[in-house]
């Protein structure tokens, strides 16, 4: 999927980067000021802004968003997928070294929390999955715009399907994995270890029982109130 990050790094030391998903839509540098992170040159070798361009999307927003220039917000979803029988999870080998990590992506225009997260699962594992409930919504606000992460729960459709093994810009591939093989994988930095600790965190949670919420809890306002 695309890099999620303004490019800041030790190649990179003035932040002269971009954010990919910024640079498909098109957006203005003040969209690129509502995202900021740590990543490594995108996938697909753009050139990065000049430092100019990278200090305006810093400071477009210094002063605070408000009603008249709107709020700039990133959409994300991330799925944590159990095989029900196996009660393995799938994990994906990222591109450029970054380790494993959970499918998920930016949700593209048009696209929908849950369009992505079956989308991105599909492109980044080669599984086919059944979204089955929301783990977590996560959501910052801050001065320089908004980040919102869905966290879904899902099983693959097929049981029998395998994870892709062949490398494409996507990723490298994907695994089923057990909770042990996870956690020695969190002991390990990148490529061979975990990209971040939120499949590791999440397994753990679940294996422990926690509470899996009803898709429902995620609805559009026109969405009208259910009956009891």
């Amino acid at each position: 999927h695309a890099t999620l990050y303004i490019h800041y790094s030790d190649d990179n030391p003035d932040g002269s980067g971009v954010c990919m998903t910024s640079k498909k839509a098109g957006l203005s540098a003040e969209w690129l000021g509502a995202f900021l992170g740590s990543e490594k040159n995108n996938a697909n070798n753009i050139d990065a802004p000049s430092s100019s361009m990278a200090q305006s999307s810093q400071t477009a927003f210094r002063g605070g968003w408000n009603r008249d220039t709107g709020c700039p917000v990133h959409a994300f979803s991330l799925v944590v997928c159990r095989h029900p029988d196996t009660r393995l999870w799938l994990a994906v080998n990222e591109n450029k070294g970054r380790g494993w990590w959970l499918p998920g992506g930016f949700v593209e225009c048009g696209d929908d929390h849950f369009d992505t997260a079956i989308k991105e699962t599909k492109e980044e594992a080669g599984v086919d999955v059944v979204l089955k409930g929301v783990l977590r919504v996560e959501n910052n606000m801050t001065a320089f715009g908004g980040r919102q992460r869905v966290v879904f729960y899902a099983e693959p459709a097929d049981l029998k399907q395998k994870p892709k093994d062949t490398p494409d810009k996507e990723s490298q591939g994907a695994k089923w994995m057990s909770l042990e093989e996870l956690r020695e994988k969190g002991k390990l930095k990148p490529p061979k270890g975990l990209r971040g600790m939120e499949l590791l965190d999440w397994a753990n949670y679940l294996d422990r029982g926690g509470t899996i919420y009803p898709l429902e809890i995620l609805a559009t306002e026109e969405t009208p109130v259910p009956i009891p």
